[in-house]
């Protein structure tokens, strides 16, 4: 059984590239396995937002054309935990110099999906 972040993450990825949702799987990689470039990935973050509003903003600036899709679902799950509160969006060089920058690398999975 898909997790919620799973099937959502699959689902909008099917519909971006207009094909069934079966036929994506975690493993494949965005670039090479289904020809996703930087802005195809901005607006399928964007598709995210959608589906789940209340989270606040998808952290565009983690999403790599080498990420697999089981990588964007984890992505999806940590966004989700975070409740918007993620501030993973501004390059390091836009922040205040007296702010740390934050951790690039997703938190930990949490259990709230």
């Amino acid at each position: 059984m898909k997790s919620r972040s799973q099937a959502t993450v699959h689902r909008v990825l099917a519909r971006y590239l207009d094909i069934d949702d079966l036929a994506i799987e975690d493993r494949q990689v965005m670039l090479r396995d289904l020809a996703l470039q930087n802005f195809d990935l901005a607006l399928i973050g964007f598709e995210l937002v959608t589906a789940d509003p209340e989270h606040g903003p998808f952290p565009l600036a983690l999403l790599r054309p080498e990420m697999t899709v089981g990588d964007l679902v984890q992505l999806h799950e940590a966004w989700m935990c975070q409740g918007g509160s993620w501030d993973a969006e501004l390059p390091d060089t836009e922040r205040a110099p007296e702010t740390a920058p934050p951790s690039r690398d997703p938190p930990d999975r949490c259990s709230c999906v």
